[in-house]
């Protein structure tokens, strides 16, 4: 599970990250953790190899014992036995193993939902590589832009006055980092020849 979802929990934890490519990312992640259920027989013979590999006279790899099956009784009114599990290997398999990819896929799923991925939409418009594209076409600022905003804050704004305040911002952003960029040439090259 942990070779899933790590490079995942890397993209989504670095600087400069392409939103719209994480949510790519973490439709394709889940896919494969819904499907991980066959790869239980993979982890075992991992183990089986390790336990080949590992061991010395000081290690002792002891079978998983079989514990005496307990009867519960029956309530008077039920109708259904619980099935008891009797293999250890099985026991695991149920109730750790099925239950640590449930959980992981339940998290995703809550935390990536269809209104978050299109938020996630909107927030991939103010990474400076998309600023940068729309600031020379602006024929390139998607129709759905800040729908997603605008739809749960209608009360406060209006999604084509979120559209028109976007397009300033870029504007603005762009020439001040413009600035910025040869004020530091600028002064470099004054630096520069102080020493000289």
């Amino acid at each position: 599970m942990f070779q899933i979802i790590t490079p995942l929990s890397k993209i989504l934890q670095a600087k400069d990250i392409d939103l719209i490519g994480v949510i790519d990312l973490v439709k394709e992640k889940m896919q494969h953790l819904e499907t991980c259920d066959i790869e239980f027989s993979t982890v075992l013979n991992e183990v089986e190899e390790f336990k080949k590999c590992s061991i010395n006279e000081c290690e002792d790899f002891k079978p998983i014992p079989h514990n005496r099956i307990r009867r519960v009784p029956r309530k008077a009114d039920e109708i259904a036995v619980d099935e008891v599990i009797e293999d250890p290997l099985q026991n695991y398999k149920i109730k750790t193993y099925f239950i640590a990819f449930d959980t992981a896929i339940t998290q995703i799923k809550e935390r990536f939902n269809e209104i978050s991925s299109d938020l996630f939409k909107d927030l991939s418009l103010f990474s400076r590589r998309r600023m940068e594209e729309i600031f020379n076409d602006l024929n390139k600022l998607p129709v759905d832009a800040f729908k997603v905003f605008s739809d749960t804050y209608s009360k406060f704004v209006d999604k084509e006055d979120l559209k028109r305040e976007y397009v300033q911002f870029i504007k603005c952003y762009l020439k001040i980092k413009n600035i910025i960029n040869i004020n530091i040439v600028v002064n470099a090259k004054n630096h520069w020849l102080l020493y000289m």
